[in-house]
């Protein structure tokens, strides 16, 4: 608050403003009063010189008529001994003393030119006052009465009658006492307009600062904290007054100012809002596109990366992706990171660290201080630089694919994301993750193509390679019996005798059931007649026993629930199925026992085969580019027409187990 001048403040213009106006009146009442003052007592010196004057002329009238003139001067100075009586005189028309107090300068003639009578004389004759006030020689103020003496009838036996006058009385009243009596009425007068003015003052002073000043400052109180940002300020003054009107005024618009105050922060809060909403969309935005721009993983991973550290205004970063399994976490790419550090990270075991805390638990973690790592050395952390950092979970379908490191160096406010970033933080790991899932996708479908040319030109090489061999076996071994039986024919029509054309017969019977042995066999490999006449378990039965004892291995075949026929595609899909099954075990296995599991689930039909082999690796297997694994591809393709679903897993030095899951979409028929 600013310091007001005296003279600047409202309680001094309130005073001045009463005061001067009530001084001009008391001083104006004061002036009256003492004219008025003054005038009643001159009035009653002219009051007195007029009766002293009126007593005199009836004495001398008196004298006059008796001729005794001493009882006049008794009188006058009996007159004279009265209180404020100067002096009294009578004149003759020449000027001349004829009477006074004591008889002194009686005779003598008074000059006109005297000081005392120039204060009448000065002026024309019908200028002149009865009464005038002059100062004496010796300083005194002195009220002169000139009572001029009519010359009456009864005075014209002494004086000419031709004469208005006889004479003129002179009174001279000392003003002392008067001017005593005035200065004390002026004084007093002075005394009670500055009591006045005081009183009054400090009286409208207190009712003002009651009433107005008091009011009027809590009012500029209220009005400085409005304008400090205080909305809540209210002025409580009371009263119906102006003021209080005012205040009410002011209460009003302090409560419009609030709730237009709210409605600018609601504003101000969506357009924030907006805002944010606004910049998370482009970013989101940013990523999709950056994602979008390729299936190659490495590269999405890389873009994207770049990309949101460039967005977020971050040093470095760095992303774990998960196996196929999901157990194991490897470092995919990073950037902004040393060497040194991107090495700690592929060779440290994650167990302990928030990254794995991060991904099992799928939610978005901040550490403020990267000192936290259990994994890392303090001294990698310090040359490093990094001081605090956020993990994400990269998600699709609620499913955690990997984990997004973001990374700050330098100081940053408390806490270093703030909720909107760690939303937007967590918005992009599942676009990535879905990104990443894409990716796999993609991959996964090349594979696939690619699986699938691979067990196209398989099947091919296969088909001719069987049409090779049937043609060999047909041409070396079914050709072969049956020139035998042209040529036996041909010496069956030479035979000179009953009993050689009989040896003969026989010779050729026997050539003509080795020959029905030898297509009934081939027919039996092209398809198995069984699996057609007497059903899928019949035939998995003579299969596994068959194959048993070309092999020489103990194979246990058994059937849970399963007594009725199934669609002929689930039947095929299966017979070939544990076919392809058991030849694996046959090249690969190097087992002593196997056992067939065939089930009937209701709605689905089951088969188990396991082996105590010596096992593989499947998920190596699955990566290379060898012979097994497009015989497991190709058991995967038979399966994935009819709806079913394989798994394989196997164990070095333990066996393998195959678990085929076929849904049953059409119901079985009875046999």
């Amino acid at each position: 608050m600013t310091t007001r001048r005296l003279y600047h403040s409202l309680r001094f213009k309130i005073t001045v403003g009463v005061a001067v106006p009530l001084l001009i009146i008391l001083t104006t009442i004061s002036y009256l009063q003492y004219n008025s003052h003054r005038d009643m007592m001159m009035e009653n010196l002219r009051l007195s010189a007029s009766n002293a004057g009126d007593i005199i002329e009836a004495s001398l009238q008196h004298a006059m008529l008796t001729n005794d003139f001493s009882e006049v001067q008794q009188i006058v100075d009996e007159i004279v001994k009265r209180e404020g009586i100067r002096d009294l005189f009578l004149l003759d028309k020449q000027g001349r003393i004829v009477m006074s107090a004591g008889g002194k300068q009686v005779g003598t003639v008074l000059s006109t030119d005297d000081p005392t009578c120039q204060a009448c004389h000065q002026h024309e004759a019908i200028n002149r006052n009865l009464s005038m006030v002059f100062t004496s020689v010796e300083g005194e103020r002195v009220f002169r009465n000139r009572n001029p003496i009519d010359n009456r009838q009864d005075c014209q036996g002494c004086h000419d009658p031709q004469d208005k006058l006889s004479g003129v009385l002179i009174t001279d009243f000392s003003m002392a006492d008067i001017d005593r009596h005035l200065a004390i009425d002026r004084r007093n007068s002075l005394l009670w307009s500055a009591g006045t003015i005081v009183v009054t003052i400090l009286v409208v002073g207190l009712m003002m600062n009651r009433l107005v000043i008091t009011r009027l400052e809590r009012f500029a109180e209220a009005i400085r904290s409005l304008g400090k940002g205080d909305l809540d300020h209210r002025v409580v003054l009371g009263g119906n007054d102006e003021i209080g009107e005012l205040a009410n005024s002011f209460n009003s618009m302090a409560d419009g100012l609030r709730e237009k105050a709210k409605l600018e922060r609601k504003v101000k809060r969506r357009t924030e809002e907006l805002q944010a909403q606004t910049e998370r969309l482009s970013t989101l935005n940013t990523i999709a596109a950056t994602v979008s721009q390729s299936l190659d993983l490495e590269e999405i991973l890389h873009s994207a990366l770049g990309k949101v550290l460039e967005l977020m205004k971050l040093r470095a970063g760095w992303i774990f992706l998960s196996d196929r399994q999901g157990e194991m976490l490897q470092l995919a790419v990073h950037c902004g990171l040393s060497e040194a550090f991107a090495q700690a990270e592929v060779k440290q075991d994650l167990e302990g660290c928030i990254c794995r805390e991060v991904f099992e638990t799928g939610q978005t973690m901040v550490f403020e201080t990267m000192a936290r790592c259990p994994r890392l050395s303090p001294e990698l952390l310090e040359r490093e630089g990094l001081t605090y950092h956020a993990s994400i979970p990269l998600k699709s379908k609620d499913k955690v694919l990997g984990i997004v490191n973001v990374a700050g160096d330098g100081h940053r406010k408390s806490p270093p994301f703030t909720e909107e970033e760690l939303q937007l933080l967590t918005a992009i790991g599942q676009q990535i993750g879905v990104a990443v899932e894409n990716a796999a996708l993609y991959e996964e479908l090349h594979q696939k193509e690619s699986l699938r040319g691979q067990l196209l030109e398989k099947v091919i090489t296969v088909q001719e390679e069987e049409r090779k061999r049937i043609a060999r076996e047909l041409h070396d071994e079914t050709g072969q019996v049956l020139t035998s039986l042209m040529v036996g024919l041909k010496v069956l029509e030479g035979a000179a005798s009953l009993q050689e054309v009989q040896e003969k017969a026989s010779q050729l019977r026997a050539v003509a059931a080795q020959t029905l042995d030898s297509v009934h066999r081939l027919a039996l490999e092209l398809r198995p007649s069984v699996l057609d006449d007497l059903g899928l378990v019949a035939a998995m039965q003579r299969y596994v026993k068959d194959w048993g004892e070309n092999f020489g291995l103990g194979v246990d075949f058994q059937v849970t629930g399963l007594d009725r026929r199934l669609a002929p595609q689930v039947e095929t899909t299966m017979y070939r199925v544990v076919q392809e099954a058991l030849t694996n075990v046959a090249k690969h296995a190097e087992a002593q026992n196997v056992s067939v599991l065939l089930e009937y689930r209701g709605d689905s039909v089951v088969c188990i085969v396991e082996d105590d082999g010596q096992g593989f690796d499947v998920r190596r297997v699955l990566k290379a580019n060898d012979m097994r694994r497009l015989g497991l591809y190709g058991m995967q393709e038979r399966i994935s027409l009819v709806g079913g679903k394989l798994v394989v897993e196997s164990t070095a030095g333990v066996g393998t187990t195959v678990f085929v899951e076929i849904p049953l979409g059409v119901a079985p028929q009875p046999e």
